[in-house]
């Protein structure tokens, strides 16, 4: 489960800027490193946001809900204007897949959009769920 960390604990994240994996409307991300509580160090994607971008309740949703097919968020962290987030670290994405650019094992294509419908899938029930029974009533 993740944590969140504020500007007077010490970091858990860090990352280099030379090391930028993609970058997105709201932020980029970059390779870097995640140290858990136990003291563990582990390579991760780290995806910094302006904290005026930030919804909260995208964060709360990827700590508190793991699903097999939807990276697994390990650690939120902010400073001053960032706030950081450490993903799991993928061989590749779904563009490197599509253009052939990455060489590893890769799923027959139907078993790949089976996957990617299961997290949708996943991800919608969720959000449905919030939607309706968490709104207000009048």
């Amino acid at each position: 489960m993740a944590n969140t960390n504020q500007t007077n604990n010490p970091k858990q994240i860090s990352y280099e800027l030379e090391k930028k994996l993609g970058e997105g409307g709201f932020g980029k991300v970059y390779k870097g490193s995640f140290v858990d509580v136990e003291g563990r160090k582990k390579e991760v994607a780290v995806k910094r946001i302006p904290v005026e971008f930030i919804d909260r309740r995208e964060a709360e949703f990827l700590r508190n809900n793991d699903h097999p097919n939807i990276l697994k968020l390990f650690h939120a962290e902010r400073d001053d204007t960032f706030w950081n987030y450490a993903f799991e670290l993928c061989a590749a994405d779904l563009q490197d897949w599509a253009d052939s650019k990455y060489t590893g094992v890769v799923p027959s294509e139907f078993v790949a959009i089976n996957q990617m419908a299961c997290g949708l899938a996943f991800v919608h029930k969720k959000i449905m769920f919030t939607v309706t029974y968490a709104q207000p009533t009048f």
